[in-house]
């Protein structure tokens, strides 16, 4: 069993306490005010796994608009998250892995799909995807 999540929003911020807010979520559109523009885009990404779909290595992979981007997870943050994998399983719970990616400056230069994918070493599983479009401005009624 695998399944891979995110959410993309305009912000994340780490309270005190360790939870996190996210601001601006984009559900199914990202609508920009003109292309080719530059955004700010923030992605919390994680993967729910048994341990027999225990990922071998782990990358986040964004393709922004055809132009792909690879988040390798560090070798540190993986073996952390196989430590707390077999607390999960020892409770006959999913284990959990997440990685939180912020991008300044993303370029937009035309309208289309932003996906997020996590490579694992057993395979590619979609995590969240956004259409990109651009918001056509309103017409001034005629007096």
């Amino acid at each position: 069993t695998c399944a891979a999540h995110a959410l993309l929003c305009e912000d994340i911020r780490e309270e005190i306490s360790g939870r996190f807010t996210l601001v601006g979520v984009f559900a199914d559109d990202l609508t920009v005010k003109k292309i080719p523009s530059n955004i700010r885009l923030c992605i919390m990404c994680w993967m729910d796994y048994s341990e027999e779909s225990e990922p071998e290595s782990l990358d986040v992979v964004i393709d922004a608009l055809g132009e792909v981007r690879e988040f390798p997870l560090e070798q540190n943050l993986l073996d952390a998250a196989r430590e707390d994998a077999k607390r999960s399983y020892e409770n006959g719970v999913l284990a959990k892995v997440g990685i939180n990616i912020k991008l300044a400056s993303l370029p937009v230069n035309k309208e289309g799909v932003i996906s997020v994918y996590f490579n694992t070493g057993k395979g590619r599983f979609l995590a969240g995807q956004v259409f990109v479009t651009q918001k056509v401005p309103e017409e001034l009624p005629s007096k």
